[in-house]
């Protein structure tokens, strides 16, 4: 298997390009050599095979061979909110979820998130998760960068959510709709942006989702019995979407994927 590094648009654009800094302590970790392959994406959905032709301490010259198909972009445009975690919970979810296929994450302050962040740490929390996402975007091959934003307030999210066609807020208090009757609600309508919204250890105020399910889009469920962990319930309810709505659920025998799925109604052939 190849090596996916990503550069700049600009870069990606040369027959032959220079690769320093960071790219070529990764050669070198690596232990690639003169005449070895590797993938070079832009992050914007274009992604080519070039050849390693010199590698110097200054740098590594390559060479651009050709464009290959676009790899690892989900037909599936899905936004994680994300209530901040505590510790090292936010990177596993950050890395979990771009594996999954998710297009942008949006960490957010909530009423109950126990993590305090001064204003002038959010941009270097948000460059540390955001370096998470494009090492978790290279390892499965994905020509699309997922973007991490600058963490949020609770009220400042319903720029986001403007164009999601529906919103999926895991609650523990909700007993009238599960996940799986929210989906089957979906009928033949198959989104193509979606979003999906959990909150912290504590879970969501009251206020919290007074506020969120006055947007129409929004749609509270319950994920059964059992209460998950926060850092599980997002992984959770991604790997469910990714699968009927995404292109996470394969190839059929005969043929066609899962895309555009739904799950069945009983009685219905």
């Amino acid at each position: 298997m190849k090596h996916w590094f990503f550069i700049s648009p600009q870069e990606l654009g040369k027959s032959s390009i220079v690769l320093k800094g960071e790219i070529l302590q990764h050669f070198k970790a690596l232990r690639l050599q003169e005449k070895d392959k590797v993938v070079l994406s832009d992050g914007r959905g274009r992604a080519c095979l070039a050849l390693i032709d010199k590698l110097a301490p200054e740098g590594a010259r390559v060479s651009v061979l050709k464009e290959i198909e676009e790899a690892g972009g989900p037909p599936l445009d899905i936004i994680l909110f994300l209530g901040i975690l505590k510790g090292d919970k936010m990177e596993l979810v950050v890395r979990s979820s771009v594996e999954l296929g998710v297009k942008t994450i949006v960490p957010v302050f909530t009423d109950r998130t126990v993590v305090q962040m001064e204003e002038g740490k959010k941009q270097k929390r948000m460059l540390r998760w955001q370096k998470i996402a494009r090492s978790a975007a290279a390892q499965c091959r994905r020509s699309y960068l997922p973007q991490v934003a600058v963490p949020v307030n609770m009220e400042e999210i319903t720029s986001f959510i403007e164009d999601r066609e529906v919103v999926f807020v895991p609650w523990e208090e909700e007993k009238g709709r599960s996940l799986y009757q929210a989906l089957e609600g979906q009928g033949r309508v198959f989104p193509r942006r979606a979003a999906v919204f959990t909150g912290p250890e504590g879970g969501f105020s009251k206020r919290e989702i007074e506020m969120l399910t006055a947007i129409p889009a929004v749609c509270t469920v319950s994920l059964g019995r059992r209460i998950m962990r926060a850092e599980t319930a997002p992984l959770f309810v991604l790997s469910i979407l990714m699968f009927l709505w995404g292109d996470a659920g394969g190839v059929r025998p005969d043929g066609s994927t899962l895309q555009n799925s739904r799950i069945p109604v009983k009685g219905e052939e």
